[in-house]
């Protein structure tokens, strides 16, 4: 089993960023707030969950985050602002403000690194969400 870390910090300006690290990568991450689990609305609870291959009609290949507590089709994938996800988790590869806006930046960079690391994996792949307490 593969186990990878994504730890979050407080909310600002209405988004949830995040570190994510691999054991090849460090990316950062863009989310929704805590909303009480709310779909669509709000970020994942902490936890450890499985990661498994999904194929979306809009994002092509990506990984699903499986077992979510009253919560389904959690991705992780391409965007830039908060208003780019529904309560899935954006991956760049650094943060910044594009168009006035706290973004992920490089977000389709980060997404193919991260998807080609994904698809070479020959365990299960397990992501482990703590951080900022809510």
């Amino acid at each position: 089993m593969t186990r990878i870390t994504l730890t979050r910090e407080p909310v600002i300006d209405n988004i949830t960023y995040g570190v994510l690290v691999t054991p090849s990568d460090t990316y950062q991450t863009l989310e929704l707030p805590w909303r009480d689990n709310l779909h669509n609305q709000s970020c994942i609870p902490h936890g450890n969950y499985r990661l498994v291959p999904h194929q979306s009609p809009e994002f092509g290949r990506c990984c699903e985050i499986a077992d979510v507590p009253g919560r389904s089709a959690i991705l992780t994938h391409v965007g830039n602002w908060g208003r780019n996800t529904d309560g899935c988790i954006l991956i760049g590869l650094s943060r910044g403000i594009l168009d006035s806006e706290p973004a992920v930046l490089n977000s389709g960079l980060a997404f193919k690194r991260f998807g080609q690391w994904f698809d070479a994996q020959t365990d299960e792949v397990w992501i482990d969400i703590g951080g900022d307490d809510y």
